[in-house]
């Protein structure tokens, strides 16, 4: 076999080379990741609810997944200094027009307050007072992790109280308790299903996100350019007579 390689082609071929192997190879580290991810969603959503929050941290400081695990939780609303609620506002479109969903601090009884993301409010009454009770509220919901906004999300306000996903500023701009002295969790929320001042023993469904693994297919897609790159490289050759088989 004698084989004279195109000195151009053959450079542009190892750098696409590179690349493609490259991308394939971090399509199969996104798939394993995602795997897990799922594996861990399915986990939490499928466990018994909890009945407290001590338990919701015991489980996250243990490791376990939370995200998406059911909860029955008695709490209270926190009011700040001035009497208005613990509250901020989280963008959200409702049948097509700009609303507003609460999320709204509450007393857990376990040392740190959490914030429930309870009604949502149309833009217009954004602003408008809302007072809160501070008597004992039963939420059933489910526990959500707080997630790092893509770089790609609308750029919260503070000022106004704008914002596009829970506690999104956390590094620049947390969220804060309205109870002096009392720490309130940043990294965790209750998504409220139902709401009620009296016990709740109705069984929330299970609820998991929509999420797809579709990175062996896209691994396979570079995986196979190359292959591909590959082929049309040594055809080449073939055809210029650099590489012949005696």
């Amino acid at each position: 076999m004698t084989f004279r390689p195109f000195p151009g082609l053959t450079i542009f071929t190892l750098i696409a080379l590179g690349i493609l192997l490259w991308l394939g190879t971090w399509q199969y580290g996104r798939m394993g990741e995602k795997s897990l991810l799922l594996s861990r969603i399915d986990t939490a959503a499928s466990s018994a609810p909890f009945s407290n929050f001590s338990g919701i941290i015991a489980a996250r400081n243990a490791g376990e997944p939370i995200d998406f695990r059911r909860a029955r939780l008695k709490l209270s609303y926190v009011s700040s200094v001035d009497g208005t609620p613990g509250e901020y506002h989280v963008y959200k479109s409702q049948d097509g027009k700009t609303a507003w969903r609460i999320f709204r601090e509450a007393k857990t009884g376990s040392g740190a307050n959490v914030f429930v993301a309870a009604d949502v409010v149309a833009d217009g009454a954004k602003s408008l007072p809302r007072p809160v009770s501070s008597d004992p509220i039963y939420v059933a919901g489910y526990v959500r992790t707080w997630q790092r906004p893509s770089r790609f999300a609308a750029k919260s306000t503070p000022s106004a109280n704008r914002w596009f996903s829970f506690n999104a500023l956390k590094d620049s701009a947390p969220w804060t308790s309205a109870a002096p002295g009392t720490p309130v969790e940043q990294d965790l929320y209750i998504d409220a299903a139902q709401i009620s001042d009296a016990p709740i023993s109705d069984d929330l469904p299970v609820k998991k996100p929509d999420i797809p693994n579709n990175h062996f297919d896209y691994m396979m897609t570079w995986y196979s350019f190359a292959l591909i790159l590959l082929i049309i490289y040594f055809i080449l050759h073939i055809r210029g007579g650099r590489l012949r088989f005696k």
